[in-house]
């Protein structure tokens, strides 16, 4: 019986060892109001799964909408969205070209501040760089200036001006017509693929309004994919919930299980000590 009972608390002590080194989430929940939206699983993926369970969403059976270039004007009109930082493909791409084609040597680029502090995995500007966000320069509010050249890139105090390559479209009413033209030429004489990827930040600039934000946008986009605070909080306190609940579930069953053979061998000890009755 001793065995058995070592036996269960060995085995309940490697799942919950096992699980806690798989499924225990340590995200930490960035200091930051903004929303970063990328685009990857088009549908319902496991991360939205398990935020949209944390705050009772509830999910589509069909297909999800996702977040395309022709909503960005109805979210950019949002109340409390302040501004609209769409990734430039058709730019980045013709920058890229110049350096391979040896054309350009060095040139400054811009990038808001929020996506290389907060969301550098998800945009991809963290690989695209490699730059120490800790160094990142104060000199503008809104944008970091990197500094790009043939040998590498490096930060830059220079101010953004007018040679500045922006790597992010703000949105404007007035210049998106434009910018939608540049985006389908750089698709079709490429024969490119270009799905959204967008900084938003908003006007109130508190953890309520963006959780707000971030559960409206979920509502109408849940094939997109974000990045946020409230992103973040949700999932890693979710996640580490559902996994005590598994690690609780399982040790009720190794409880019983145990129980029930200690049971069994209690009854059988009996049995077996029991006297033989003589015959006469």
């Amino acid at each position: 019986m001793i065995v058995v009972a070592l036996a269960a608390a060995g085995i309940f002590a490697f799942y919950a060892y096992a699980g806690y080194r798989s499924d225990y989430c340590t995200d930490e929940v960035p200091d930051v109001t903004s929303i970063y939206v990328y685009t990857v699983d088009k549908g319902v993926g496991d991360l939205n799964r398990t935020y949209m369970r944390g705050k009772k969403i509830a999910i589509p059976k069909t297909d999800a909408p996702y977040i395309t270039y022709e909503d960005i004007p109805n979210v950019a009109a949002t109340d409390n969205v302040e501004a609209v930082y769409i990734f430039d493909d058709a730019r980045f791409n013709a920058l890229s070209d110049s350096f391979l084609a040896g054309g350009l040597t060095e040139i400054n680029v811009a990038v808001p501040r929020d996506v290389l502090k907060y969301y550098g995995a998800p945009s991809g500007m963290s690989y695209m760089f490699k730059l120490d966000i800790s160094q990142m320069p104060g000199t503008d509010p809104e944008y970091a200036v990197i500094r790009c050249t043939a040998d590498g890139c490096e930060w830059s105090s220079d101010p953004v001006d007018e040679k500045t390559c922006m790597l992010y479209y703000k949105y404007d009413e007035n210049t998106w017509g434009d910018f939608n033209d540049r985006l389908i030429r750089y698709i079709l004489e490429n024969d490119a693929v270009s799905d959204v990827s967008m900084l938003i930040t908003l006007s109130s600039k508190t953890p309520e309004e963006s959780a707000k934000m971030q559960d409206l946008l979920m509502q109408n986009f849940s094939g997109s994919n974000y990045l946020s605070a409230e992103f973040a909080r949700v999932f890693r306190d979710k996640t580490n919930l559902e996994l005590g609940q598994r690690i609780a579930t399982f040790a009720g069953v190794v409880l019983v299980v145990t129980a029930s053979v200690e049971i069994l061998i209690a009854v059988s000890g009996k049995r077996a000590q029991k006297p033989k009755t003589r015959k006469k």
